[in-house]
């Protein structure tokens, strides 16, 4: 998704001029197209793609975005081409997943175009390298990203939407919370003694402790026999996350 420099400005509360002169620093993704009726620098102007704004930015334009009434909501492969279109789906998918999990499935969607853009198959291959250290996932993860996309557009690239046929979550949102809270409660426990904690504590957990959750209405794909968490690796991302969005 690309915004106009007075897009930009308002949603960062800066002025044009401000904005123009971080695009000439280089800060933003941009591209040049011809400014309507010859106006602009030299009949041309820029527009800023969504996804290299500030995270703040990026949450603040969702969460008004989400708040507007906008009507004739299309999604999957059926995706609007114009500018009006395109934000009355995003309004819509706003509400349906949320702030995050639209900007994640943007910044995905700028991943996935950024490598079917790469010139050759060695460029692809150094993109896919770039990419799964920038998200920190696999090769694997990349491309089933890339077929959900090809296949779906950005709906495929919703969890909840995969969850609905059949994928299930190893860790739930309640021991998620937990191992945050664990975690971050004392500053010289480390990560690994955290989830060693977390693993000990959810033994005792059970049928009767998923139904007082506060998440027992949204985890239907879960067993429902208490709370569950991953591996290490899913506990080392869960932290990650939770880091990326303070």
């Amino acid at each position: 998704m690309w915004l106009n420099t007075r897009e930009v400005a308002k949603v960062l509360g800066i002025t044009g001029m401000a904005v123009r002169k971080q695009i000439s620093n280089g800060k933003y993704s941009v591209r040049e197209i011809q400014a309507p009726q010859g106006g602009g620098n030299g009949g041309k102007s820029y527009q800023i793609h969504f996804t290299s704004l500030p995270l703040e930015a990026r949450r603040k334009y969702l969460e008004k975005l989400g708040a507007e009434k906008i009507d004739g909501v299309e999604s999957g492969q059926n995706a609007p081409e114009n500018k009006e279109a395109e934000l009355s789906t995003l309004a819509g998918y706003i509400n349906k997943y949320g702030v995050d999990a639209v900007d994640k499935a943007l910044q995905i969607e700028a991943a996935i175009r950024d490598i079917e853009t790469a010139p050759d198959r060695l460029e692809v291959g150094r993109r896919v390298h770039k990419w799964t250290r920038l998200f920190d996932v696999t090769d694997k993860t990349i491309r089933n990203w890339r077929r959900d996309y090809a296949a779906h557009g950005l709906t495929g690239l919703f969890r909840k939407e995969r969850a609905e046929k059949g994928t299930r979550k190893s860790t739930c949102e309640a021991a998620a919370d937990r191992l945050k809270l664990i975690f971050l409660a004392d500053n010289k426990i480390t990560l690994k003694e955290a989830f060693r904690k977390l693993k000990k504590e959810l033994n005792n957990t059970g049928p009767d402790t998923c139904l007082e959750c506060y998440y027992s209405g949204q985890c239907a794909d879960m067993d429902k026999n208490g709370w569950k968490i991953g591996s290490y690796k899913t506990a080392q991302r869960i932290v990650k996350e939770k880091e990326l969005k303070d």
